[in-house]
């Protein structure tokens, strides 16, 4: 291994890595990045994390810092001087800039791949609301409930969530396509790293706030920076809150403390498009039978509360059960995904399946599910005709509109 060379693939003079302190109390760097937060393989065997050492003790464990590198004679990456916190603007203008240099043939493929996701999360209406649920579910704050609002102005929808702050890693997870920081997370019900991306189907600028990211995709500046068509979907601008329109600051700035992530989504169009699509995916509380962390959802239009939803364990019945992976099953899932099949990356590393069966009740009565679909974890449009909800590992379509068929 040659360290020029393997600085000419990593593209940067400098790693990014997250502060970690291991079990025996030394500390490292772990989920090491270049420059633009691309993930860096392991130059020895890309099966293996790289774990770089860090001596010093006083940084602070989960944020991610960026430092200079170097490969020793053993041929492994180590720390030079010292670690700085990134910079969140430096870093999202590295992103943004790094877009705007593509040309040609490469700017062609950027925009290629951005309106293939487009046409693979345009499907049922309501998909965008499942992702964002989503969202809302993979990262609970210390473990607690996830509260979620919905709020609908004259301009905007705004998703409010009490969940953890977004880091680096989820930052580059929605700026890029095969970045999806879920891939690998069996905890996670989401995997493709394409599903934010449904907000853009009636969205051409998404502003988000949490914690110290401050960051808008804007479909009219990128545009207007690129002088024409442009992979802005994948390009995020670093943003001051006074730089927000009225509507927006006046919304986020009431909204509670607890509300760790904020996004405001201005509708292309008219924001009150959105109320139809609230209205079917909130009109009953099977919504959240099977996602784990979220136990509240709220929406609002114009301040006026028109949905609640929470788990009812008084009524419904969830059973779960897990079935083990065949040798023959697991074989075939690497096999898929090193042929760049639909699978899911992080199946490589479980051994079993859950599936999930619902039933409504009353009392010691069970209820016939009506119009019943297919989980995962969410709901599709798929429908088999039960009179039960079923909820299983499956491997949706970009727009839930069914699932896809592979051997799975």
């Amino acid at each position: 291994i040659k360290e020029e060379g393997l600085r000419r693939r990593i593209g940067s003079d400098y790693l990014i890595g997250c502060y970690t302190i291991n079990d025996d109390g030394t500390a490292c760097f772990t989920d090491i990045r270049g420059g633009e937060g691309d993930i860096v393989r392991n130059p020895k065997n890309e099966q293996s994390d790289i774990i770089i050492k860090c001596d010093d003790m006083t940084l602070e464990e989960g944020v991610f810092y960026h430092f200079q590198w170097k490969l020793s004679e053993s041929e492994e990456i180590v720390m030079v001087g010292h670690a700085e916190p990134v910079n969140n603007v430096q870093f999202l203008n590295a992103l943004f800039e790094a877009r705007l240099k593509l040309s040609g043939k490469n700017l062609e493929t950027f925009n290629s791949v951005q309106k293939t996701i487009f046409n693979e999360v345009t499907g049922a209406k309501q998909t965008y609301i499942y992702e964002l649920l989503q969202n809302a579910n993979d990262y609970p704050f210390n473990n607690e409930h996830v509260y979620v609002q919905f709020r609908v102005t004259d301009h905007y929808l705004f998703f409010l969530h009490s969940g953890a702050y977004f880091n680096l890693k989820n930052i580059v997870g929605i700026s890029d396509v095969n970045q999806g920081e879920k891939a690998k997370n069996t905890q996670t019900i989401g995997y493709k790293g394409i599903g934010f991306k449904t907000v853009f189907s009636n969205n051409e600028y998404v502003y988000l706030r949490s914690g110290d990211w401050s960051l808008r995709f804007d479909r009219k500046y990128s545009e207007e920076k690129f002088y024409g068509r442009c992979p802005w979907a994948l390009m995020p601008i670093p943003t001051n809150f006074s730089e927000l329109d009225e509507e927006a600051k006046a919304t986020l700035q009431a909204a509670s403390d607890e509300m760790r992530v904020q996004f405001a989504l201005r509708h292309k169009v008219d924001a009150k498009e959105n109320i139809p699509q609230l209205d079917k995916v909130f009109s009953n509380n099977q919504i959240l039978l099977f996602i784990p962390n979220v136990y509240k959802v709220e929406v609002f239009v114009d301040n006026k509360k028109t949905h609640v939803v929470e788990k009812d364990d008084e009524k419904w019945i969830v059973d779960d059960y897990q079935t083990l992976i065949s040798d023959d099953l697991k074989e075939w899932i690497v096999r898929s995904i090193e042929n760049g099949e639909r699978v899911p990356e992080k199946f490589k590393d479980i051994s079993k399946v859950r599936m999930s069966f619902a039933v409504s009740k009353e009392g010691k009565k069970i209820i016939p599910v009506e119009d019943a679909r297919v989980y995962n974890y969410l709901p599709t449009e798929l429908r088999l005709g039960f009179k039960f909800l079923f909820n299983a590992d499956f491997i949706p379509d970009g727009s839930r509109s069914g699932l896809h068929n592979v051997r799975w």
